[in-house]
């Protein structure tokens, strides 16, 4: 694995939005959160997307799933206290998860790069 991905990025890949074909070529290399996979899924139900077909698709593709620890919790609750703006609680995974990996987030939100963390951020579009 090479890369974290965020739910923007997974999104855009499931919906075929801009920039999906950055994300369709790194998903072999990449590593999601459970946190993210859940939000993803859920979400693409509600747009009515099969969430079963479309878990397996993205599985078969090469995402990987991470795990979540301890160390990971504490890191999510940091991240929460230090900003300046609301971060999802998925979105706090997905960061201590890039943070803890030491490796690239494919994202489509710019906003944060403000954040300052210590993550190389590729954007999507």
């Amino acid at each position: 694995m090479t890369v974290v991905i965020d739910s923007s990025a997974l999104l855009a890949l499931i919906k075929k939005e801009p920039g999906h074909d950055r994300v369709r070529d790194v998903i072999d290399e990449a590593v999601v959160s459970p946190v993210i996979l859940a939000e993803c899924l859920g979400k693409a139900a509600r747009y009515g997307i099969d969430p079963v077909a479309t878990e397996k698709q993205l599985l078969a593709a090469g995402l990987r799933l991470s795990t979540i620890d301890i160390a990971d919790i504490r890191l999510v609750a940091q991240l929460h206290a230090r900003a300046d703006r609301n971060i999802s609680l998925a979105d706090r995974f997905c960061l201590a998860l890039a943070m803890r990996l030491s490796l690239p987030l494919v994202t489509g939100d710019r906003p944060w790069a403000a954040l300052g963390l210590p993550i190389d951020l590729r954007f999507i579009r």
